[in-house]
């Protein structure tokens, strides 16, 4: 009885200890921004994260504990300890690289590993193409020493437990305890079930996160968000939730601002990948991106643009459909939500413009492709259309190649036409088939001369534009996806400068120029202010204003994997809803100001929930 009972116990501390210097790892790795909060605050990290840990080592216990209740019934113990060798080992290094893949995820989307990564496991290509730039050697050695690690803890805890005597009575122990792990699963007696927020002791958004047990996140995003039904962020009454929105976009009598041209006109559409307003700044003595500066001064250009995420799929959606992104998860996961949304490239294909999308890579990717089906797309252009000798990018064919086939197929295009082509030179891993104007000796270094690639690629399509017969008739706009932590950032914090990204039109068919629009708004204002630029109605874009109607209350909003950033001319608040409190506030501390943002929240959730 003995034996079996203390290989229980140590069973139980096997996992603790394996989270804890999993932990320890994780603070070591990102050293640079850990090592401002001292040893203290990373005695709490391990402390406050212990009752995740517990929960999910109760989980992992429960296979092994039955296992052990059975054998006292026989006198073989060896042969259950065997089976539950295998069944821990194997784990562990299921477990050690999920921790391993965590540290450089961590690096590029601020938040501890969940299931977002899922949603692209059909494109494993893309998946291998973003971890390019990762430090794939380094990882690799800690993934070595995390399973070392873990086998030499499991031998010197259990070499010495032996017995070969039948033990019935065991079973009345061993069974208690088995199910007495369902409290530590729970994290306790309390009413409601632990969550992330149970870990949380800081105002410090890393800290908290350090805190997160990997797989213990990961469980929860697989069981509780991706299938929910269920409203996780109602805050108010339904009623009180509407008319807080409902205030935020209400029409202003002021008409809007004409900067086009009278009649039918052709759009393009350049969603540049991980275009950051920031780019627009000038790095040791250096223009990243000199052409487009240039061009600023030929278009409108709008300079108080914010992302409405932080993943492509959901800039997408934002910028052709006018749609907010989630925090949890994106509707583009789920075609039958994305079949409900209004899309600019059907409301033009109803004055009979002819559509087209243009991708250097595989359009299945993160599922935009269902969603581009939807849009009506007349033609859809990607990997597969590109020579392989073009395919030069491990994400597919660069953007000079793109462009260019987008141009030389426009030619023959009968207008008007609505054509939208999505970069990808500038996405991780950042190589790119020209010279680096900086050296390349770190990754924001690699990310820069990325954008400065894109960008001459840009510059080079408006020139070749301007001399075709189409140019005097066609307004081009030319914005991001999302915005980017880097230059300047080693990590995602969530903060508006990261969420910042500029929107330029021009063309032949605009009738201003050199003219900058101060106003704030949103990723997800382009529809309204593009159709009613065109005298169409945006009835079926909710969350869409137009930006060329001076607006008394104007606004931004944002989410990521869990929060929301809201910011209006005087006050800027970013919100964790784990935690349930800013992580972020600038200008008027105004407690109305996080209602409105969570007001946000709640009606753009259930929105996506009822599509």
């Amino acid at each position: 009885m003995k034996a079996r009972i203390e290989y229980i116990f140590r069973y139980l501390f096997f996992w603790v200890a394996f989270f804890l210097i999993a932990k320890v790892l994780f603070l070591i790795y990102h050293f640079k921004t850990y090592s401002e909060f001292g040893l203290i605050n990373s005695l709490k990290v391990l402390f406050y994260g212990l009752r995740l840990d517990l929960s999910i080592t109760a989980y992992f216990s429960i296979l092994p504990f039955l296992l052990i209740a059975v054998s006292s019934f026989f006198k073989n113990f060896n042969l259950f300890k065997r089976i539950i060798k295998i069944y821990t080992l194997v784990l562990a290094t299921i477990v050690a690289f999920l921790h391993i893949i965590d540290l450089e995820l961590f690096s590029i989307w601020g938040y501890r590993l969940d299931a977002t990564p899922l949603k692209y496991i059909n494109t494993p290509g893309e998946m291998l193409a973003s971890a390019g730039a990762s430090p794939v050697t380094l990882l690799l050695g800690l993934l070595a020493l995390l399973i070392i690690f873990s086998f030499f803890l499991f031998y010197f805890l259990f070499k010495n437990i032996e017995t070969t005597r039948r033990s019935i009575g065991t079973v009345f122990l061993v069974l208690p305890l088995t199910a007495s792990l369902i409290i530590l699963i729970r994290g306790g007696l309390q009413l409601a079930p632990i969550n992330q927020s149970a870990v949380y002791f800081s105002t410090n958004s890393f800290l908290n996160q350090a805190a997160v047990n990997v797989p213990w996140n990961l469980t929860h995003s697989l069981l509780e968000k991706t299938y929910s039904t269920k409203n996780p962020f109602v805050f108010l009454s339904k009623e009180d939730s509407e008319d807080i929105v409902n205030s935020l976009y209400s029409k202003e009598t002021i008409p809007s601002v004409r900067i086009l041209k009278e009649g039918k006109k052709n759009i393009i559409l350049i969603i540049w990948e991980s275009f950051t307003a920031k780019a627009l700044n000038d790095v040791e003595g250096k223009q990243i991106t000199p052409r487009f500066k240039e061009l600023i001064k030929e278009g409108v250009y709008f300079d108080n643009i914010y992302a409405s995420g932080d993943r492509s799929e959901k800039g997408i959606i934002a910028l052709l459909s006018g749609y907010p992104a989630q925090p949890t998860t994106s509707i583009i996961t789920f075609p039958g939500k994305t079949t409900k949304l209004s899309t600019l490239p059907l409301q033009f294909k109803k004055d009979k413009y002819f559509t087209s999308f243009y991708y250097g890579g595989e359009m299945e990717f993160a599922n935009i492709k269902s969603y581009l089906c939807h849009c009506g797309f007349d033609k859809l252009t990607g990997i597969e259309a590109f020579d392989k000798k073009d395919q030069n990018s491990k994400w597919g064919a660069h953007d000079e190649v793109v462009l260019k086939r987008m141009l030389e197929d426009t030619k023959s295009f009968k207008e008007p036409f609505f054509n939208t082509l999505f970069t990808l030179s500038s996405h991780e891993p950042f190589e790119i088939p020209a010279e680096p104007l900086l050296s390349p000796d770190s990754r924001e270094r690699m990310f820069l001369n990325s954008l400065h690639y894109t960008d001459a690629s840009i510059g080079a399509f408006i020139d070749e534009a301007k001399k075709q017969p189409w140019w005097d008739n066609t307004v081009i706009i030319i914005t991001a996806d999302h915005g980017h932590v880097m230059p300047g950032n080693g990590i995602a914090t969530h903060q508006p400068q990261e969420f910042k990204i500029p929107m330029l039109w021009l063309g032949g068919a605009l009738t201003k120029k050199d003219t900058v629009i101060t106003q704030l708004g949103s990723q997800t204002d382009l529809a309204s202010t593009l159709l009613t630029q065109f005298d169409k109605t945006s009835d079926g874009f909710r969350f869409s204003r137009d930006l060329f109607v001076p607006s008394k209350n104007p606004f931004a909003y944002y989410a990521f994997n869990n929060g929301f950033g809201l910011m209006n001319d005087s006050c800027k608040v970013v919100y964790d809803n784990v935690s349930n409190q800013p992580v972020f506030k600038e200008g008027t501390d105004d407690t109305q100001f996080i209602k409105k943002g969570r007001a946000y929240l709640q009606v753009s959730f259930q929105d996506y929930l009822n599509k």
